[in-house]
């Protein structure tokens, strides 16, 4: 133990032995006498536990001992752009997978831009009853008229309706 723990064990002793006999003798008002001792208890607790925390901090503000849940990982490199455009998209679906609100923020306009990119090759609209047919079950999920959901926090649509809609939009833009 440090010298300030024993110095406060010391310190706290001997104002319970007073406390006792402030007691004991039947002061006037004992609630003062308490009250003064919960508040030197209070001090020393936190005399103790800053001294603890000098103790055992390293250096002037060690990096992420106060962080909330625990130290993240530092970040690398910067990487290039693709590599922070895929990390992007892959967060993005991992989200939008969860809730159909963070779906139709997130992927549902990425979904959007893609499919009318490869309709607009054969003049289609994505609006069109022909966009409808090529697409196929994978066209709920870029319907453009499609009502908003009463709630934001339902199931969004799952990983391989995803999927689908992408093959599909692949083997379009081969042919």
């Amino acid at each position: 133990m440090s010298r300030m723990a024993h110095r406060s064990i010391a310190v706290a002793v001997l104002a319970t032995a007073a406390l006792a006999l402030a007691l004991g003798l039947g002061l006037p008002d004992p609630g003062a006498a308490e009250r003064a001792y919960g508040g030197l208890v209070g001090f020393l607790g936190c005399l103790l536990a800053m001294s603890w925390l000098r103790l055992t901090a390293e250096g002037p503000a060690p990096a992420g001992r106060f962080s909330p849940g625990g130290a993240e990982a530092t970040e690398g490199p910067p990487q290039p752009p693709v590599v922070e455009a895929i990390r992007d998209l892959e967060r993005a679906l991992r989200l939008g997978t969860a809730t159909i609100g963070t779906f139709n923020r997130l992927v549902q306009p990425r979904l959007q831009a893609l499919a009318t990119a490869k309709l607009s090759r054969f003049g289609i609209g994505l609006e069109s009853d022909r966009a409808m047919a090529l697409l196929g079950d994978g066209f709920r999920l870029v319907d453009p008229a499609a009502p908003m959901p009463d709630d934001r926090m339902a199931p969004g649509f799952a990983l391989h309706e995803i999927e689908g809609l992408v093959e599909t939009l692949e083997v379009l833009g081969d042919s």
